[in-house]
């Protein structure tokens, strides 16, 4: 059996706060659009739900168009806005 990793999801839970974190979702770029993110984010919701949390939260960048699009259709809602700065070490 050829078998391949197409896409991935990982969560964290924070059993304190019952909320819980995706930080990572990805799908390779040949295989999107096919429903993969939407089942990976689906096996979370009901994994996170499973273990009694309240609040799922996934981060995502403005440039992300495929993200703003799939987080609110999954039901995810915009909380808050946050500014990141970075300064180049390199120079």
């Amino acid at each position: 059996i050829n078998e391949m990793v197409v896409g991935y999801i990982t969560s964290r839970r924070n059993v304190e706060t019952k909320i819980g974190t995706i930080p990572n979702l990805a799908v390779k770029r040949e295989y999107r659009g096919r429903g993969i993110g939407k089942q990976l984010l689906e096996h979370v919701d009901s994994y996170m739900r499973e273990v009694g949390m309240e609040l799922l939260k996934i981060e995502t960048l403005e440039q992300n168009a495929i993200g703003q699009q799939l987080y609110p259709k999954m039901g995810f809602k915009e909380m808050a806005r946050q500014i990141y700065y970075c300064k180049d070490l390199r120079e």
